[in-house]
């Protein structure tokens, strides 16, 4: 489910902003954008992602860019829907997700349709890859437990270095 949050008649066509909501057990398709470069932002949840022919977790707080014309997926393997946003530039990515949504909602799905309109806005689908198991589902109250640790060990080092300059 896409939200746009900010399009190219407010950015001077630089850019476009787009939320999305990626549900559970779901992986875009395989594809690349012959036209703008994307950078996508992980606002909570574990992402699984294929990159350029890598793949990495990408936890809540990770940001990546993603050039034009480099092969990408995404896919959620966790237990709550992930929430991401992502950066398209330049604009126009926002056009493409205003024609192909209502495509992609009726059933059965036009491919035909969905394939042209693909073309015409520069975006390239391939065949799905194969993904690896990375265990990229973890809870993520491990990551905010961790999180405090260290955030805690840092406040701590900063204490002692502070306590140690007052004596030397």
């Amino acid at each position: 489910m896409y939200k746009v949050v900010l399009n190219g008649n407010q950015s001077s066509n630089l850019l476009t902003i787009v939320e999305e909501l990626i549900y559970i057990g779901n992986a875009s398709r395989c594809h690349y954008h012959t036209k703008e470069d994307e950078t996508i932002r992980v606002l909570n949840g574990t992402l699984q992602v294929y990159l350029g022919g890598y793949q990495f977790c990408a936890p809540a707080g990770t940001s990546f860019h993603i050039p034009r014309n480099i092969i990408q997926s995404h896919r959620n393997l966790g237990s709550k829907p992930i929430h991401v946003e992502l950066l398209f530039s330049p604009s126009n990515i926002e056009n493409y997700l205003g024609q192909v949504t209502p495509v992609f909602a009726e059933q059965p799905v036009n491919t035909t349709r969905a394939a042209e309109l693909a073309r015409t806005f520069g975006v390239v689908h391939l065949p799905d890859i194969p993904w690896k198991d990375l265990n990229c589902a973890f809870n993520d109250s491990m990551l905010f437990i961790s999180s405090v640790h260290l955030i805690f060990f840092i406040v701590l080092l900063h204490v002692f270095a502070s306590v140690y300059n007052k004596f030397q």
